[in-house]
């Protein structure tokens, strides 16, 4: 995790370096394939995991449910308030 923080500081400094010069840097080629070997290795570990569907469905629905019931009842709370 720690890593992945560094990382992701480290770009964020070099992008406010690379911004203050005038000399425009077109980096999109390198991060257009960057993306697409992340989701592409997202896919292989997403392809290894074992899911039993009916688990996934019970707690998505459950999941639905209390999103709905929540946001009706926060909505019933501030039009009460109104």
């Amino acid at each position: 995790m720690i890593k992945i923080l560094i990382a992701l500081l480290l770009g964020l400094f070099l992008g406010i370096f690379l911004k203050k010069k005038k000399k425009k840097l077109h980096f999109s080629w390198l991060l257009n394939s960057l993306i697409f070997l992340l989701v592409f290795f997202m896919g292989i570990e997403a392809g290894k995991l074992k899911i039993d569907a009916f688990d996934v469905l019970k707690l998505s629905f459950l999941l639905a449910i209390f999103s709905i019931l929540g946001s009706a009842l926060t909505a019933m709370l501030l039009k009460s308030k109104n």
